[in-house]
């Protein structure tokens, strides 16, 4: 039983098309998930988000996207929660939020990616009983002023991530 739920775990990560661990940082938005933000309108393809746990439960939480929009981007702001081992959302141990707003400052030139790297935002959240980090929405403001937002990640590729441990 345990090895047939293992490889089906290795099976939905695989036909997802993402790595869901750091190693998903280092990597550009693929052709799918590129594909995937355009279906539903995002001017945003993500190709990893990630976190780690330090000693005292805060989650520093890294993300890897890319501007697929022909626009200049000036501020991208990602609505981040957390999930339990039975996909329950889970609130944050301090601010008692079930999300937290990561922002990010450009300018984000078109069709290039922004890196994530480890710990890009040190101490995002605190929650002893995550097990993985989610993409909620995403807004972006562009450079002319105009604005952009994605209400259903769930269409998009990677926008789930794996929680490590950096505990010693």
């Amino acid at each position: 039983m345990k090895n047939t739920i293992a490889l089906l775990l290795t099976s939905l990560i695989l036909l997802s098309g993402c790595e869901t661990g750091p190693g998903s940082l280092s990597q550009p938005a693929n052709s799918s998930e590129v594909s995937a933000a355009r279906a539903i309108g995002s001017p945003i393809a993500f190709s990893g988000i990630y976190a780690e746990r330090n000693v005292v439960d805060a989650l520093d939480v890294s993300v890897t996207w890319k501007n697929i929009s022909p626009k200049e981007i000036k501020y991208v702001f990602l609505e981040i929660g957390l999930k339990n081992r039975v996909e329950d959302w889970v609130r944050g141990e301090i601010t008692r939020r079930e999300s937290v707003t990561l922002k990010y400052t450009g300018p984000f030139k078109p069709n290039k990616n922004h890196w994530g790297g480890l710990g890009g935002h040190p101490a995002a959240i605190y929650n002893r009983e995550a097990t993985s980090v989610v993409i909620k929405s995403v807004y972006v403001e562009y450079m002319d002023g105009t604005k952009s937002a994605v209400i259903d990640t769930a269409r998009l590729a990677s926008t789930v991530g794996s929680i490590g441990s950096k505990r010693y």
